[in-house]
């Protein structure tokens, strides 16, 4: 009995709503206006009679006109805003050093702020009135400090007066976020 019970629950509810689906479908719309007489839409807009007497608004309406696409452009990546006392330390060699031109000239500084995934330093050498990119530092390699060994085969056909500047750059910008001081280095012996 608890069964029938249960079975009866569970179908009369969806009896019920498939009965009141049945009975709307079975209800007129709307009437039809007398055949020939055209007639006023909800809008005011006079409705075509068709051949079965039925009204057609949408033979009165505009056809739809095509929206333009538009892409939404990806906002842009702020550069980051440097402290007003950030400044790039070089540590070594000092300004004015004598170096052999036949050993790995060793390049020191820190910075007290770690570095944001598009940054990185950048070392420079010129000499002659040329300025030559040497490589990036992208986060500290020296404790918290940062190192670059300029290899001798860099150095030689340059000639005996070099200087150095380390910058610290952004994939994000072209120009440098910010730069050392230049040092000057003499060179002497292997050139």
């Amino acid at each position: 009995m608890q069964k029938v019970k249960r079975i009866i629950y569970t179908v009369m509810p969806l009896t019920l709503l498939l009965l009141c689906l049945g009975l709307i479908n079975l209800l007129p719309d709307q009437q039809a206006p007398a055949a020939g007489s055209g007639g006023q839409t909800d809008k005011g807009e006079t409705a075509v009679t068709t051949a079965d007497n039925t009204p057609s608004a949408l033979a009165t309406l505009a056809p739809p006109t095509a929206a333009p696409t538009i892409t939404p452009t990806p906002a842009p990546t702020p550069l980051p805003t440097l402290p007003p006392d950030a400044a790039i330390t070089l540590l070594g060699p000092p300004d004015g050093s004598v170096f052999s031109a036949a050993a790995p000239l060793s390049l020191y500084w820190t910075w007290p702020y770690p570095l944001r995934e598009d940054e990185y330093f950048a070392i420079y050498l010129a000499a002659a009135g040329t300025e030559q990119f040497l490589g990036r530092v992208p986060e500290p390699n020296l404790g918290d400090g940062y190192f670059w060994q300029v290899p001798p085969a860099a150095l030689s056909g340059l000639g005996p007066e070099l200087s150095w500047q380390i910058r610290l750059q952004s994939t994000l910008a072209d120009a440098p976020l910010l730069a050392s001081e230049t040092r000057a280095v003499r060179l002497i012996g292997g050139q």
